[in-house]
């Protein structure tokens, strides 16, 4: 049986993308059930389908289930499965590569590490690991014979992406030729292409992994770490709209890693905590889920572009996030019960969370209302006489009262308003240089 509920969130501020609106509830539904009893690496489509490795009702391993939104179906066999933004599916089963259209499946060939795009195209390594392309109508060869070639991704305008040779260098198939992206004497690894053809990857500098971007005519180097940090092809992400995410160590701690986003001009450091965080996706709005192993076992959090939520709090590993264009987001928990002494059940179980839009934190309780990110941007906008209403939140930033005008401060709302629960905390400073501010359910750090 599903089961459904709305859970209490954790937020933790970060005013850095300003958004009138933000996430602060969310339906979690558990997909897998009695009959489809485990689910593994579970990914989502932006219309909604859902995709993972696990077993049917004949207790099958290995299977390859779809949830449509209405139920699960049983589309194949096999493993390292991959789903598309449109619903096209693509796995690996007995050695052949399988793709399903959404209504039938078709043997490609022999092969591995399969990768799709939303038009049902095809990639994967095949026969001495050549790189092949199903166009939808033809397969052909675009690098062949290469032992190296490993980790490909496929835009949609059929552009491939992969590392290979012996000191792992970049290259790059723009629909017609193949382009050399790196050629030195270290390791370039894990490239990811969006669908304007920019390419990011993982370069090693003989002491650390640094990020690169290349945007079609230039290398960028968007990050100088100093410290070792080891590679891992999950901790790089890139979006059609410029948005970068991986993950990294900022100190000598070697299972602190934290969470970065640049999101086109800048790099932003999204935690900053003593415990590690990794596995991070990301959607075009800038939308980032990860997991975050904390008090024990590892949590899923999400960034919703204003506020970081943590969506579980359990005593079980939450693995393998997932995040669609729409902020829909998928993952596979690991729930472990002891049977007796000296024997334990393991089950996978597949979660889907589907946010709720709720209004932003700060908002000037006016005809109408307006709602805002920052205390200080509310300030700016209100007319004497004004009260401006925020919810129980942290907010990192100064407030200066500096303009000849009368206004009301009220914190601790709930995340609709309705109803005050605590306080409004202003990590910052607040500095009173003219007119009159009436404060209530506040507190300074």
């Amino acid at each position: 049986m599903n089961k459904n509920l709305i859970i209490s969130i954790m937020i933790i501020l970060i005013n850095i993308l300003a958004a009138p609106y933000c996430y602060s509830q969310y339906t979690i539904e558990q997909i897998t059930n009695e009959i489809f009893r485990f689910g593994e690496e579970p990914q989502i489509s932006d219309n909604g389908y859902i995709l993972w490795r696990g077993t049917d009702e004949t207790n099958t391993i290995d299977s390859i289930l779809l949830y449509d939104g209405n139920s699960i179906q049983r589309i194949g066999d096999g493993v390292r499965h991959h789903l598309s933004s449109t619903g096209f599916a693509v796995w690996e089963s007995d050695g052949e590569i399988i793709l399903y259209d959404g209504s039938s499946t078709l043997q490609l060939g022999v092969g591995w590490d399969a990768q799709v795009n939303s038009n049902g195209h095809v990639t994967w390594l095949g026969s001495s690991n050549s790189v092949y392309l199903y166009d939808g109508s033809a397969i052909n060869i675009i690098s062949a014979n290469s032992r190296w070639n490993q980790r490909l991704q496929l835009n949609d305008n059929d552009y491939v992406v992969w590392d290979g040779e012996a000191d792992t260098e970049i290259f790059l198939y723009n629909g017609s030729t193949v382009i050399q992206l790196t050629d030195n004497a270290t390791s370039d690894r894990a490239p990811k292409i969006n669908n304007n053809g920019d390419v990011a990857w993982q370069a090693y500098d003989g002491s650390s992994y640094q990020v690169l971007l290349y945007n079609g005519a230039s290398t960028t180097q968007l990050t100088n770490n100093i410290y070792n940090n080891v590679f891992d092809e999950d901790n790089l992400q890139i979006t059609d709209s410029g948005y970068l995410v991986w993950a990294s160590k900022t100190g000598s701690d070697i299972s602190d890693f934290e969470i970065f986003l640049y999101n086109g001009s800048s790099t932003i450091q999204l935690t900053d905590n003593s415990y590690y965080d990794g596995n991070p996706r990301i959607n075009d709005n800038g939308h980032v889920v990860w997991v975050g192993f904390k008090d024990g076992d590892d949590e899923i959090f999400f960034f919703d572009g204003y506020a970081i939520t943590q969506l579980t709090n359990n005593t079980y590993p939450d693995l393998n996030p997932r995040i669609n264009s729409s902020g829909d987001i998928v993952w596979n928990s690991q729930i472990i019960t002891q049977i007796d002494p000296h024997n334990y059940e393991f089950k996978y179980d597949v979660f889907h969370a589907t946010p709720s839009v709720v209004p932003g934190p700060v908002r000037i309780n006016a005809s109408p209302l307006v709602y805002y990110t920052s205390l200080m941007v509310a300030y700016d906008q209100s007319m004497s006489g004004d009260s401006i209403q925020s919810q129980s939140l942290v907010f990192n930033e100064d407030l200066y009262i500096d303009e000849n005008k009368s206004v009301t401060l009220v914190g601790g709302y709930d995340h609709d308003y309705t109803n005050i629960d605590g306080k409004t905390i202003l990590n910052g400073s607040m500095i009173i240089n003219n007119g009159i501010v009436v404060i209530e359910n506040y507190s300074l750090e």
